[in-house]
């Protein structure tokens, strides 16, 4: 039997610190969420909530959880909107391992794909991808 090794504790729920950063560059906001990556007391990669003492930051990056960057993309009432790209109007479509674009009108109608693999550490990372996506192509709904 080959050993796995799991993630526990804030690592599982917040994104990695490289989707941290493109959240960032993104346009995520950097006061609303609940982790930040410090250096706390000369330990180096720590993930602590906002407002833990460190002797200095290492980063002040936020590392939202997959259900802060859900709710993000909710309307006032709660819901997902569609998205309007080239005269097509497009539905975010969640599954256990995937998002996805597809049309309103046809189903089989594809706009992107984000299916979890390798590059997504955990829940949150997937979801960040479908932000960042959606932010580079102005998307994202506006509050």
């Amino acid at each position: 039997m080959q050993n796995e090794q799991t993630v526990s504790g804030p690592e599982s729920i917040v994104t990695s610190l490289e989707m941290s950063k493109r959240l960032k560059e993104a346009g995520w906001p950097q006061d609303d969420s609940c982790f930040v990556l410090h250096d706390v007391d000369g330990v180096n990669g720590v993930i602590a909530p906002r407002g833990t003492h460190a002797t200095y930051m290492l980063y002040d990056t936020a590392m939202p959880t997959a259900e802060e960057i859900e709710n993000s993309l909710r309307d006032e009432d709660g819901d997902i909107p569609n998205v309007e790209v080239n005269g097509k109007w497009y539905m975010l479509h969640k599954s256990w391992d995937y998002y996805s674009l597809i049309g309103l009108e046809d189903k089989s109608d594809i706009l992107k794909e984000f299916p979890r693999d390798a590059r997504h550490e955990n829940g949150a990372d997937l979801v960040a991808e479908v932000y960042c996506y959606l932010a580079e192509k102005n998307l994202l709904p506006t509050p």
